[in-house]
C-alpha cells in the first residue's frame, strides 16, 4: 500500500491520487487536517499502529505502517492527537503542559517519520526547513553561480553608498506564507532604490538582498531522485512579471517552454541536491545574457504542475510509476 503524506489543497497529490486509480494501487492518504492517535509503537518489531480521524468523513480508520511498502511526503506534517497524552481542562493544558505535550509529540513524529523514511519513497518532513542561506553557500560549493548577496539587519541608509554602484533586489531570508483567514500572504521580490531617501526609509527589518541579474530568461526546474525536469520561462518581457515570475499575470501569461540543461549544470545541481540530502525539489535558476547560470533557491514542497504539464513531462506519472513499482 502507498502512503502519501499531504496538505489538503495540494493539487500535485490529487494528481498522483488520480495515477494510483488508474493503475488500480491501494493507497490512503493523511492530510494535515486528520488527527492521528498512535495505537500501538513496538520498537522491537518496529510495528506502528494509527488511528486516524478523517477530517472529510468524520470516521475513523486503522493504518499499521508494517502494510506499507512506499510513501510520498508531499507536505503538511502529522497531527497527533495530544489528549491522548492526558485529559485536563482546556485552560491548565495550554498554560501548563503546552510545552511539554509539544515535545512529546514532536518525539512521536520524529519516530514515526523515522519509520516511514526506512520505506521506499520521496521526500522527508525536515526537508521543510532547508535554509535558503546554507543552500546559497551548498549550491556555490556544487559549482553553481550565485548572485552577489547580503544580509541587512538596520536599514538600508547605513550601506547605501557600498551598494549604489548596482542593481539591486530584497526578498525573504526564509521564504514563508502568512494565513490570513482563507488567504496565503506572501512578501514579494522587489526591486531597491536607492536615489529615493523615502524608500530607504521603509527598509527597516532583516532582509537578504541580491545583486539584481539582468536575466534572459528563467528556469524552473524540478529535480527528482537525480533527474532534472527543466522549464524556460520568459518572464523578462512582462513588467509585471520582470522581477519575481511569481507575481503571475493571468490575462497574458509567461511563455514556458521544455528546456535542455547543459551537461555541467545538470551535474551540478545533481551534486548540490545530494549535497543537501534531498531527494526532490522545485529549484529556481536564472540565466543571464551571457548565458551565466544563477542558482536562487530550492523549495523541497515546491509545485511541479506548471513544470510537467507545459512541457509534457508527465511527472506525476512517474513519482506513481516509482510508488508502484
Amino acid at each position: 500500500m502507498v502512503l502519501i503524506l499531504s496538505s489538503d489543497d495540494d493539487r500535485s497529490t490529487f494528481d498522483i491520487i488520480d495515477w494510483l486509480s488508474y493503475y488500480k494501487k491501494e493507497y490512503i492518504v493523511l492530510y494535515n487536517t486528520d488527527f492521528i492517535e498512535a495505537k500501538l509503537i513496538d520498537l522491537n518489531n518496529k510495528e506502528i499502529v494509527l488511528e486516524v480521524f478523517d477530517s472529510y468523513t468524520s470516521k475513523k480508520k486503522i493504518i499499521n505502517l508494517n502494510s506499507i511498502t512506499s510513501y510520498w511526503y508531499r507536505r503538511g506534517e502529522l497531527q497527533v492527537d495530544v489528549s491522548q497524552f492526558f485529559t485536563l481542562p482546556k485552560n491548565i493544558l495550554e498554560s501548563k503542559l503546552d510545552s511539554f505535550l509539544k515535545k512529546q509529540v514532536h518525539e512521536m513524529q520524529r519516530y514515526i517519520y523515522y519509520i516511514l523514511e526506512s520505506k521506499k519513497g520521496f521526500g522527508r518532513f525536515s526537508e521543510n526547513f532547508a535554509g535558503k542561506l546554507i543552500n546559497l553557500d551548498k549550491a556555490q560549493q556544487a559549482g553553481l553561480l550565485i548572485p552577489q548577496t547580503s544580509i541587512v539587519t538596520g536599514g538600508y541608509k547605513s550601506i547605501k553608498t557600498q551598494l549604489a554602484r548596482k542593481k539591486y533586489i530584497t526578498k525573504l531570508i526564509e521564504s514563508d506564507f502568512i494565513k490570513i483567514e482563507d488567504y496565503d500572504v506572501a512578501a514579494p521580490t522587489v526591486e531597491l532604490n536607492f536615489e529615493k531617501e523615502t524608500d530607504l526609509d521603509k527598509y527597516k527589518a532583516s532582509s537578504l538582498i541580491q545583486e539584481q541579474i539582468k536575466k534572459k530568461y528563467e528556469l524552473r526546474i524540478f529535480h527528482l531522485d537525480k533527474k532534472n525536469f527543466a522549464s524556460a520561462i520568459f518572464s523578462q518581457n512582462n513588467e509585471k512579471t520582470r522581477v519575481d515570475f511569481r507575481n503571475y499575470d493571468r490575462e497574458t501569461p509567461n511563455r514556458l517552454v521544455p528546456y535542455t540543461l547543459p551537461q555541467n549544470i545538470d551535474k551540478a545541481i545533481n551534486k548540490f541536491m545530494s549535497s543537501i540530502n534531498m531527494r526532490s525539489g522545485s529549484i529556481d535558476i536564472i540565466v543571464d545574457d551571457n548565458l551565466d547560470y544563477y542558482f536562487l533557491e530550492v523549495n523541497p514542497i515546491g509545485q511541479f504542475n506548471m513544470v510537467s504539464g507545459p512541457c509534457n513531462y508527465n511527472i506525476e506519472k512517474y513519482i506513481a510509476d516509482y510508488l508502484i513499482s
